[in-house]
């Protein structure tokens, strides 16, 4: 994807917050509503399993050891299937125009889900959207 290297981990400051700050933080303060775009406004508008696989968070449900289809990542999370990321919410009626590979950019994310970080170590390099690779050893 243009902008990432060919090889590197799911990182939401990598990943998702450029095409957001670029096409949707602007509006939102303008308008002094809605996520501000940090990762932890977003949360209630992700889906996904957090630690153990028992558990979850956002509107998704696990059928036992694996998910069902369409119950988890972006067709169940509320960012997508609020239409915010495709300007039918009632928040931005229009106002999202997401290129494709923005689009994908952010269904990705969120099928793959919704990851922060992208490695143990590094956090604030991670948070100022540097690439950092996790140490495997």
């Amino acid at each position: 994807m243009p902008g990432l290297e060919p090889t590197e981990t799911v990182n939401f400051y990598r990943l998702v917050k450029p095409v957001l700050d670029e096409r949707c933080a602007d509006c939102h303060r303008q308008a002094g509503k809605g996520p501000d775009m940090s990762y932890g406004s977003l949360r209630k508008y992700m889906s996904g399993y957090a630690g153990d696989l028992g558990s979850l968070w956002g509107a998704a449900r696990s059928g036992g050891s694996r998910t069902v289809p369409g119950q988890l990542g972006a067709r169940a999370a509320e960012l997508y299937t609020g239409g915010y990321l495709t300007g039918q919410s009632a928040l931005c009626p229009g106002k999202v125009k997401l290129s494709g590979q923005e689009l994908h950019r952010l269904t990705l994310w969120l099928d793959l889900n919704c990851n922060e970080l992208g490695a143990y170590h590094d956090v604030a390099a991670q948070k100022r959207g540097e690439l950092v690779r996790p140490e495997l050893e």
